[in-house]
């Protein structure tokens, strides 16, 4: 690159800055500095109800997985067969988790669990990954829906 190209590169960097430096110089000069009492502090306010702040998870990095009792568990014997994708993009009350722990020892291969691990996976799942109050959008009301010629009259 020559000296000549390299002053055009530079030449509007340093027209734009001495246009912000001035008027951030003029905006200086133009406005006093007063100093401002310090506002006092502000009055203590007690809640009738306290309302609990929503715990945050902390989600475990490497796996996706909500980190709580068991999550170990989990990872561990879960992930021996598939992806902990499907743990965690699934939801189900502690009889759902059991059916599908049930079905892959029929079906797939997984082996028996003793007791207190069964226990504390299906606690675990149930509890972290239960059903949602609503995972899915409501409806569309008729007037909205598309008109089906081929439904009965």
């Amino acid at each position: 690159m020559t000296s000549g190209s390299n002053l055009m590169i530079r030449l509007p960097m340093v027209i734009v800055f001495s246009f912000v430096l001035a008027a951030c110089q003029r905006s200086a000069e133009s406005e006093p500095v007063t100093q401002e009492e310090p506002s006092p502090p502000p009055a203590e306010v007690t809640p009738a109800l306290e309302i609990a702040a929503p715990v945050e998870q902390q989600i475990d990095p490497a796996s996706g997985l909500i980190i709580d009792t068991g999550w170990e568990l989990v990872r561990g014997h879960c992930a021996a067969c598939h992806s902990i994708k499907l743990v965690t993009q699934n939801r189900g009350s502690l009889e759902t988790w059991e059916s599908m722990i049930r079905w892959m020892q029929e079906t797939q291969g997984l082996w028996q669990f003793d007791p207190a691990t069964e226990t504390a996976i299906l606690n675990y799942l149930a509890k972290n990954y239960a059903p949602a109050a609503s995972y899915r959008r409501a409806p569309l009301p008729p007037e909205l829906r598309p008109q089906n010629s081929n439904a009965p009259p």
